[in-house]
């Protein structure tokens, strides 16, 4: 009994030296970083082919489709894999985030590669001489293929093009009280999903529940509060067909308990932190960008605020504006001057925020953050406490 077991590098090739005149199988495998390629977007797929409204067209892509592998798509897995992106769970039923299927195999009927048991392996009878064995790597819940097998990168690999606003009205929030936040639409047209981590500031919030919402089909199984000790709520949306609502009707609402009076923007963000910010508008993937209806200067200067709160123990905001849309870079700096923290986006004109945590930075005391863009450029200091 032979067990061998190979490592593929980047390029995916593999090579065994075996004895001749015995039998063998190969069998790949692969099971890490099971949200590799899988956003929102994948459940607009899968549930306009449940509905058949645009059906997978491929036997692959309906091979990610069955991500609890029962041999057939269903709404199961539809559940499964958004319980994934809000992860409230951390990987598949069955442990596997690939699998893989014979590159030589045919299927006899492409249009339900369930009806047959495709090879997932190849098997060697008495070994004579040479063989080349290719594979095709299916990755689970990744149905539009936008799964990177080298970099291990999730989400869509399209660029952003512009922005989806989520209005907030701003307020001061007072120590003890129950407040219902209601998060309104505006511009919101021919919408099929979304997805982000709503962050809050623990020392500030506590949220208590989702409430209620207006927006179809969006519930309390849209949100993930796994993380929401961490002061982050994972959210994900999506509809077969695309959805417009009325401006200021409410997309969605949630409870929170202020634990400290606070001003509401300085305490709230939308980012990327755990499940990516991610929204889908008439064929173009978009920002969501919370707009709490704050200007700071009419011309649109370029300007970077004063993190809020400062100094902090937990966690803090980063405001700043832009003239213009542009790539921006945010870097945080120690006072050695070295780089802990950084990150490069495209942002629209207007107001952005970044949400930090303290384990961002792997330390207490003074640190120094820079915004730059191929324009402007400017610095402040903030404070981190035990």
């Amino acid at each position: 009994f032979l067990n061998n077991q190979m490592i593929t590098s980047t390029d995916g090739y593999y090579h065994f030296d075996l004895a001749m005149a015995h039998n063998y199988t190969v069998e790949p495998s692969r099971n890490d970083n099971p949200l590799n390629g899988i956003t929102t977007y994948d459940l607009i797929l899968l549930g306009q082919h449940l509905l058949e409204i645009n059906l997978l067209d491929s036997p692959y892509k309906m091979i990610a489709a069955d991500v609890n592998e029962s041999e057939s798509i269903t709404a199961l897995d539809l559940i499964q894999l958004r319980r994934l992106i809000l992860h409230i769970d951390d990987e598949f039923p069955s442990g596997k985030s690939w699998t893989f299927v014979d590159a030589a195999y045919v299927f006899p009927n492409p249009t339900n590669p369930f009806a047959t048991t495709f090879p997932t392996n190849y098997n060697i009878n008495n070994l004579t001489t040479s063989e080349i064995i290719d594979f095709i790597g299916v990755k689970l819940g990744d149905l539009n293929a936008s799964a990177n097998p080298s970099l291990l990168q999730a989400g869509d690999t399209r660029s952003s093009n512009g922005s989806l606003k989520i209005k907030l009205d701003d307020q001061v929030l007072k120590a003890g009280q129950v407040y219902d936040l209601a998060f309104k639409s505006n511009d919101f047209k021919d919408v099929a999903g979304f997805q982000f981590t709503l962050g809050f500031m623990t020392d500030y919030l506590e949220v208590v529940d989702y409430e209620t919402s207006e927006l179809r089909n969006m519930s309390a199984d849209n949100f993930g509060l796994t993380k929401a000790n961490q002061g982050k709520i994972t959210v994900s949306w999506n509809e077969t067909q695309a959805v417009t609502m009325s401006d200021d009707a409410t997309l969605f609402q949630i409870r929170f308990t202020a634990l400290e009076t606070v001003q509401l923007s300085e305490v709230l963000a939308i980012s990327s932190s755990v499940t990516a910010n991610e929204a889908y508008q008439a064929d173009l993937l978009k920002e969501v960008v919370l707009d709490f209806g704050k200007t700071i200067d009419e011309h649109k200067e370029f300007v970077l605020l004063q993190n809020q709160p400062n100094p902090f123990s937990q966690q803090t905001i980063i405001g700043f504006q832009l003239p213009e849309a542009t790539d921006a870079t945010l870097t945080i700096f120690d006072v050695a001057g070295r780089a802990v923290w950084t990150q490069t986006k495209f942002y629209e004109t207007g107001i952005h925020q970044v949400m930090i945590d303290k384990s961002d930075l792997g330390a207490t005391g003074v640190f120094y953050y820079q915004l730059s863009t191929g324009q402007h450029t400017a610095s402040r200091k903030m404070i981190v406490l035990n």
